[in-house]
């Protein structure tokens, strides 16, 4: 789990993948990596949890911000789910709440 992608579900149309670790300067790149991999099939929606996230700084939101531009220029989309309180705090800090789809539940995400 180096690269903090815990699990990958393949549901309908969609691709849950779930995250564990701290995504961080130290991290960021192997998790763009194995996110752009595991993207390669072209899915329409994917769908990050990132309730397994213990720490996420800028360079985290980088990666998943970069993430959602190719899949949004691909005609998909990417969705969040299970922000823990100090997950969700980096992206309303950072206003970046307001640029991603975050969802409770992933159920609420593939319904939206």
């Amino acid at each position: 789990m180096d690269d903090l992608v815990e699990e990958v579900v393949r549901q309908g149309e969609a691709l849950i993948i779930r995250a564990a670790g701290e995504l961080d300067i130290n991290s960021a790149l192997q998790f763009h990596t194995r996110l752009l991999e595991e993207c390669a099939a072209s899915v329409p929606h994917i769908v990050i949890d990132l309730g397994g996230l213990t720490f996420m700084d800028s360079t985290g939101i980088g990666t998943l911000l970069e993430i959602m531009r190719r899949q949004t220029r691909a005609g998909g989309r990417l969705s969040l789910v299970k922000l823990t309180d100090l997950i969700a705090n980096v992206f309303e800090v950072t206003k970046m709440n307001q640029v991603f789809s975050i969802y409770t539940t992933e159920e609420e995400a593939l319904t939206a």
